[in-house]
């Protein structure tokens, strides 16, 4: 049974250091393949990736370009919330866990 994993993982490991291959992005799928076009479509799930930098299409935008938006993007979400009253995000950056909004309103942070 051992054997069996280790060789599984072995197998994985050779087809990713393959030209072309790429895992899937789309986190509940575990499929990959070899891909021989920029816009890469995973077989199995249909989601769309760009083979040049392993990351989601995007269509329009260059790979810098669409890799400085999803950095911003994603650390956009991570670091605030949108107020429950006025939908403008804010951001708890120190002290208590009361945050007064731009409408009054009271919030409690968790």
């Amino acid at each position: 049974m051992v054997n069996d994993r280790y060789d599984y993982y072995l197998l994985l490991n050779a087809l990713s250091a393959e030209p072309g291959f790429m895992w899937c992005l789309r986190p509940t799928c575990n499929f990959g393949q070899i891909f021989t076009v920029a816009r890469a479509q995973c077989d199995k799930c249909g989601f769309l990736m760009c083979r040049s930098c392993h990351m989601p299409w995007h269509q329009g935008r260059s790979c810098n370009e669409y890799s400085d938006y999803a950095s911003s993007h994603m650390c956009e979400e991570k670091v605030t919330k949108p107020c429950p009253g006025c939908q403008v995000e804010i951001q708890k950056d120190g002290g208590c866990n009361e945050v007064k909004c731009e409408v009054a309103l009271r919030l409690r942070l968790i």
